[in-house]
């Protein structure tokens, strides 16, 4: 069997002059045994899985990696026809792609984020107990990863510092509800008593088949959560926004306090995917950071050039069990 996976033209703006290098790398995360190849029809640009059983792969997993725009099958004289296969995800394309604001993490390294995550998570300890995995975003920004995890079937929770974030999500959440006709339940609240930094301030979206929960609070503490999750997943601060204590743009100081809590809050062999610029921090810089909280570091590399000061990169972690 001859597959001609079509890649999603936006990839470009995701990936640029690595797009080729990235899409590879998240395909043979998913199945490191495959041979693969590259072809072109017109300007249509295709990853080729060659000589592949039906039986050994998942078509809806195949339409669910972050460059997927299609499937083909190739059959013989070159003639290819479409395969007829949905991803099914629980929400409309439009909870993420139509939430836009300034310094937002792309929606397909997103995704590309989650389906690494998902790859290497326990899921057998979840689905033994018909419970949703849950993720952890714990610096949520405006939400396009919870979001993103709900459209996954996934719990969600976000903690974020900015107060402004409750009501952007608040606002994105319940219009698209009502564009879509989408039945859901939304709370808001606190967590403890009020105060005026609104620390504990929660915004909630009950869908019907998961939750997201953004909650305003300081990543480095973590004690406004009581629950433990199965991912955390989460694109660390880079850029023109981000300045650190002193003014400085490497944020692996601010890593280096947030961590150990993170992974208080994480299950044994729970997964952390940590999305970051290359530049600052380092990749051996993360790797020395988490294998000092007792994590194994999984191999994966999926750089791509953003602008001159930005190389952004993904690095994976498991929480070896004790």
């Amino acid at each position: 069997m001859k597959l001609k996976l079509l890649i999603n033209p936006l990839c470009k703006g995701a990936y640029f002059a690595d797009v080729l290098a990235v899409t590879q790398a998240e395909l043979q995360c998913i199945y490191p045994n495959i041979n693969i190849g590259i072809s072109k029809i017109g300007s249509l640009n295709f990853i080729d899985i060659d000589a592949f059983e039906k039986e050994q792969i998942s078509m809806r997993q195949l339409s669910r990696l972050s460059f997927v725009q299609g499937i083909l099958e190739q059959r013989e004289h070159n003639v290819v026809s479409i395969v007829d296969v949905q991803p099914k995800f629980k929400l409309p394309e439009e909870i993420v792609w139509g939430n836009k604001y300034r310094g937002k993490t792309n929606e397909i390294v997103t995704q590309l984020a989650i389906n690494i995550g998902l790859h290497h998570a326990p899921i057998d300890r979840k689905t033994s107990t018909n419970k949703n995995i849950k993720l952890l975003d714990p610096m949520a920004g405006r939400g396009t990863t919870l979001l993103w995890a709900n459209r996954y079937g996934l719990d969600a929770v976000g903690i974020e510092k900015n107060r402004d974030a409750l009501d952007h999500f608040c606002r994105h959440v319940k219009g698209q509800c009502k564009l879509h006709r989408i039945k859901h339940k939304y709370i808001q609240g606190n967590i403890g008593k009020k105060n005026k930094a609104s620390t504990g301030a929660f915004h909630e979206i009950q869908w019907e088949h998961c939750r997201s929960k953004i909650i305003i609070g300081d990543s480095s503490k973590m004690t406004l959560l009581s629950d433990r999750f199965d991912l955390i997943v989460c694109d660390i601060p880079y850029g023109i926004q981000f300045f650190g204590k002193g003014n400085q743009r490497n944020p692996l100081q601010l890593i280096k306090e947030c961590a150990p809590n993170w992974i208080d809050r994480l299950y044994p062999e729970g997964i952390v995917v940590i999305v970051f610029n290359s530049f600052q921090p380092k990749r051996t810089d993360l790797i020395d950071v988490f294998e000092k909280l007792k994590l194994e570091y999984i191999d994966f590399q999926a750089p791509h050039r953003m602008s001159e000061s930005i190389k952004r990169d993904i690095v994976i972690f498991k929480k070896i069990s004790p």
